[in-house]
């Protein structure tokens, strides 16, 4: 049995190939960011009640990437926040914290 190839072209214009989809991962937030040797760790979390029904976070994704990769994350989402700021799909969240 063989997948479906989807390519599609970034930013960059390079091929990129998709032989299955990738995991969709909903986060409510990240919990911090290290650098070590070049790679840049991000831990994000969710939030879900504990057995106690107390509200609690797990990490549940830890993105790693160059360092070098950071500028163009930068602006990317840059970019997108001031997309939806100007639909009004958001307003302004000063210091929103989990």
């Amino acid at each position: 049995m063989t997948a479906d190839v989807k390519i599609t072209t970034d930013a960059l214009t390079l091929p990129m190939e998709e032989y299955e989809p990738a995991p969709t991962i909903f986060i409510d937030g990240m919990q911090g960011i290290t650098a070590t040797g070049g790679v840049i760790k991000i831990n994000c979390f969710q939030i879900y009640a504990g057995a106690d029904n107390e509200t609690k976070r797990r990490i549940v994704l830890r993105l790693a990437c160059p360092v070098g990769l950071l500028p163009g994350m930068q602006a990317a989402f840059g970019k997108m926040l001031e997309s939806l700021k100007t639909t009004g799909a958001i307003g302004e969240q000063p210091n929103a914290k989990h």
